[in-house]
């Protein structure tokens, strides 16, 4: 809930996203933003889910006549080659931390310091492998994710991240690899390599296993937090 406003997202057939905007207030018109302004009584006027075929930051506001009613709304939307994709994840999400469904890590929406939000996936001890299925060979060159640290919640870094790449599904190899997540809070994984031909994407990441001693929740096992896939 964002004051008087709130958000979906579906990916349609062609990859496009499709946000849907929704207002409590009866008699109000949600008037929305693509180009980074503050959305004003001129805006454009909200008539059905919008449609994004790139990336943007969709700002929206609720207008009773021409008065704004509660804060401005404000979301990035990412759309790439791995945006709708068929993933797979091995192993179990767990907990607040399991998605109804793997596109959840495509679908256009990274995750927040707000981990609650749904868009991030965690595993509880265990490792983590997502392998995505762009469908088609194609040239990539960068593949994205974020990596979510509060070790006050056992929120832990993995001890190492991989990206491998394939073009039939069978024959992997190690693009990228990243092993410092030194921020309190969200990390930014991004893998940029030589452009290259691929169809299959497999991002690994070892789990720290147990809560070392000496920190919060010693001897229990730590979570393991991502969100968003992004692959260009």
């Amino acid at each position: 809930m964002f004051d008087e406003l709130t958000d979906s997202v579906s990916v349609a057939a062609d990859g496009k996203l499709a946000v849907r905007l929704t207002t409590t207030l009866p008699q109000a018109t949600i008037r929305y933003t693509l180009d980074g302004s503050t959305p004003k009584t001129s805006s454009a006027a909200y008539r059905g889910p919008v449609s994004l075929g790139k990336s943007k930051v969709l700002k929206a506001a609720v207008f009773a006549g021409n008065n704004q009613q509660g804060r401005v709304f404000e979301k990035t939307f990412t759309v790439s080659k791995a945006t709708g994709k068929p993933i797979t994840i091995q192993g179990s999400p767990a907990g607040n931390f399991k998605p109804a469904s793997t596109r959840i890590a495509v679908n256009g929406v990274q995750g927040t310091a707000r981990y609650n939000t749904g868009e991030w996936i965690g595993m509880l001890g265990e490792n983590a492998e997502w392998t995505l299925d762009l469908q088609q060979t194609q040239m990539i060159s960068k593949v994205q994710t974020n990596v979510l640290r509060y070790h006050w919640q056992r929120f832990w870094e993995p001890t190492l991240l991989q990206v491998w790449v394939s073009e039939d599904g069978k024959t992997y190899r190690e693009v990228y690899q990243q092993t410092e997540f030194p921020i309190n809070g969200i990390n930014p994984v991004n893998g940029q390599f030589s452009p290259l031909k691929a169809r299959f994407v497999k991002l690994k990441a070892l789990n720290k296993g147990i809560v070392p001693t000496g920190e919060y929740g010693a001897g229990n096992k730590a979570w393991l937090l991502l969100d968003e896939l992004i692959v260009d």
